[in-house]
């Protein structure tokens, strides 16, 4: 017949003999998340010029804003106003 084995019993798994991480396989792993992280802000910064561009669809541009949890984007913007005041002035002379 066998004995049940419990917990109080198991020996615990032993921590003395695992190797340290290897600072050279740190490095890699740190140099690939930062490259992850800069890819990500760059996405970030094109969706976030995509919904300021007033020259987009409008409820494309909500759209985006709302499933990204940002601010939704308002029909004119102070770029569009300032551009238009441009245009104007140009036509103008």
């Amino acid at each position: 017949m066998t004995t049940p084995t419990t917990a109080a019993t198991t020996a615990a798994p032993d921590t003395a003999g695992m190797r340290q991480p290897d600072p050279l396989r740190q490095a890699a792993c740190l140099r690939a998340a930062k490259t992850e992280l800069a890819q990500l802000r760059g996405r970030i910064n094109e969706a976030a010029a995509f919904i300021h561009d007033s020259d987009q669809d409008l409820s494309a541009r909500c759209a985006l804003a709302q499933l990204l949890g940002l601010p939704t984007p308002t029909t004119t913007a102070p770029c569009d106003t300032a551009r238009a005041t441009a245009n104007r002035t140009a036509g103008a002379t």
